[in-house]
C-alpha cells in the first residue's frame, strides 16, 4: 500500500482539477461560463444585504486562475 503525505495529495488534487478543466474546455465551456446567476448581482445578500459586484469577481477569477497556475483566460499551463 503507497501512503501519501499532504503534498502527494496536493499535486494529485492540482491534476485532477488540471484535467477537469482541459476537458470542459475541449467541450466549449470556457472562462465566460466561470459566473454566478444573475441574482447574485441583483439580490442583497445576508445580514449586510451586500450584492457581489461583477468587477470583483472578475478579479477573484484572475487571483484563482493565477494560483492554479493557469492564464488569465482561465486555461491550464501544459
Amino acid at each position: 500500500m503507497v501512503k501519501l503525505d499532504e503534498k502527494g495529495l496536493r499535486k494529485i488534487s492540482s491534476n485532477i482539477q488540471n484535467e477537469t478543466r482541459r476537458f470542459n474546455l475541449r467541450e466549449g465551456i470556457t472562462a465566460k461560463d466561470d459566473t454566478l446567476p444573475k441574482r447574485f448581482f441583483d439580490e442583497p445578500l445576508g445580514k449586510d444585504e451586500k450584492t457581489i459586484r461583477r468587477e470583483h469577481l472578475q478579479k477573484l477569477l484572475q487571483d484563482y486562475y493565477a494560483l492554479r497556475g493557469w492564464n488569465s483566460e482561465g486555461i491550464p499551463e501544459l
